[in-house]
């Protein structure tokens, strides 16, 4: 290459360097104007939101105890979100006649019309925030609605507000088909998400006096080919959580039903240790023994809830192979009063090393606690 030649002028090279630093220089300060730009225009709607809750949250209370009194209608969208924001606080926490009069006023004050208006934007993320508020308001009449869209919405986030929506009213057979045609599917969701919407669907049979007509629903979905059986297994547990007694035969058959399947073993042993009676006791000690230490882990977890009788054949799991039945076997016998105590006291002194450590571990963590 001959002396003093450059593939690049070097006075070129430097505009360029200079021009990069500039645009650079003027990104960053862009950015920083917009960020206190956005700051700012965050905290005056903010305040103007809860200066506009402050106007009505007294217009509300005084719209409940006197039903003649005029309530002004929102006129722009801030103010329409921010009633909506006030009703679905009080329905929270609101009941009976005041409930019904809460969901009156979200109709005549717009606040449905404005946010099924909302819920056919473009925008999936309109569509989210409409039915999320929707569904927060638990108003029946609008299941045809949440039906029509769980037929229609392609994006998942707004079928699982809107399954949600429908798990708060649900009443009917129609509704749990509409749930189950969504939670069926293995990539929707989680199985906790879809526990949690059959908590919500229990409690409102049970709002509606129907605990009896869910229990038939859950005697057919037992048997219903169509619906996973990882489905029916949270279906078991949200039965467990929400103690719903009426249900107790069910999970007993569907224990026998499904009893070469450990998962669906482990939900029914929940459930049941949740509800108690004589016909839990009776399932936990037939699965102390089970080939599988999960089912062996759960069903010793619950073993204190059977008769003292229990201890002499919950001492043999201290035994076991799997740290956790162990544990939890010492866990249950500590809470099974004298005889399990005793039996732990004398495990204490076995010559098998790991069961002296757990039942010395948990005598030691009694002495604590006492």
């Amino acid at each position: 290459m001959p002396h003093g030649y450059h593939l690049i002028d070097p006075y070129l090279l430097k505009r360029i360097l200079i021009g990069i630093i500039y645009f650079m220089s003027a990104s960053v300060v862009c950015l920083f104007v917009s960020v206190i730009v956005h700051k700012a225009y965050t905290e005056s709607m903010e305040n103007l939101i809860n200066k506009i809750k402050a106007t009505y949250i007294p217009m509300i209370s005084r719209k409940l105890i006197d039903d003649s009194y005029e309530l002004r209608r929102p006129a722009r969208k801030v103010e329409t979100e921010a009633v909506a924001d006030i009703l679905i606080d009080m329905l929270a926490s609101i009941s009976g006649d005041m409930e019904k009069q809460l969901k009156r006023l979200a109709s005549g004050l717009g606040i449905v019309e404005h946010y099924r208006k909302m819920a056919g934007s473009k925008a999936s993320t309109r569509r989210f925030v409409a039915m999320e508020k929707l569904g927060f308001l638990r108003l029946p009449e609008l299941k045809p609605f949440y039906h029509e869209v769980l037929r229609t919405e392609g994006n998942s986030g707004v079928i699982a507000r809107t399954v949600l929506a429908l798990s708060l009213i649900a009443d009917s057979e129609e509704d749990i088909r509409a749930i189950n045609d969504v939670v069926k599917n293995p990539l929707f969701m989680s199985s906790k998400f879809t526990e949690y919407l059959y908590t919500n669907v229990i409690k409102s049979f049970r709002n509606h006096t129907l605990e009896d007509t869910f229990v038939g629903l859950l005697a057919r979905i037992e048997t219903a080919p169509d619906i996973p059986v990882l489905v029916k297994r949270d279906i078991i547990e949200a039965c467990g959580s929400e103690a719903l007694y009426q249900a107790r035969g069910v999970i007993i058959h569907f224990f026998d039903t499904f009893r070469d399947l450990p998962e669906m073993k482990i939900a029914c042993i929940r459930a049941l240790g949740k509800l108690g009676g004589e016909e839990a006791c009776v399932i936990i000690k037939s699965c102390l023994g089970d080939g599988d230490w999960r089912v062996r882990a759960v069903d010793a977890k619950n073993a204190h809830l059977c008769p003292d009788d229990i201890a002499a054949r919950l001492a043999e799991s201290l035994h076991d192979e799997n740290y956790y039945v162990r544990i939890n076997t010492a866990i249950s016998l500590s809470r099974l009063g004298h005889a399990g105590i005793e039996m732990l006291q004398k495990a204490s002194n076995s010559g098998d090393r790991f069961t002296r450590d757990v039942s010395q571990y948990i005598l030691r963590d009694m002495e604590i606690r006492a």
